[in-house]
């Protein structure tokens, strides 16, 4: 991160989740998705039942037993709920958004350029959208 910078794409998944299997059997098999995601993010995928430790931005997370989740689950996925979850974050390791559900190739490819490309820097999410899907 340091020698190059790129925005962080995070996919916050369970192993029992159907719809984050259907993501990555579809939409992260995309060849324009997997091409753009690695030109521009650095992709990480998160467990958000994982009981590993996790030391992010100087702070430990661990697994949380009553909720059944690791605590770094709760930063990456602010107040959504559900699975899928994929979570940008900025150059400084910000979290810009999270975007909960399962997206189809095409908005997929739609969100991953609204992002790396800064346009919600200076653009409501809305108005981007209708600009290239005409």
């Amino acid at each position: 991160m340091k020698k190059n910078p790129k925005k962080v794409i995070v996919d916050v998944y369970t192993d029992w989740c159907g719809w984050c299997k259907r993501l990555d059997a579809t939409t992260y098999k995309d060849p324009a998705i997997v091409d753009y995601i690695n030109q521009n993010y650095y992709a990480v995928k998160f467990n958000a039942e994982s009981k590993d430790n996790i030391t992010f931005m100087g702070t430990t997370y661990s697994f949380d037993a009553s909720h059944r989740v690791n605590s770094l689950s709760s930063v990456l996925m602010g107040n959504s709920s559900g699975y899928p979850t994929t979570t940008f974050l900025n150059e400084k390791l910000e979290v810009i958004s999270v975007v909960p559900g399962y997206q189809q190739p095409q908005m997929m490819i739609n969100i991953l350029h609204y992002f790396g490309e800064d346009h919600y820097l200076n653009t409501e999410w809305n108005t981007y959208l209708s600009s290239v899907s005409k």
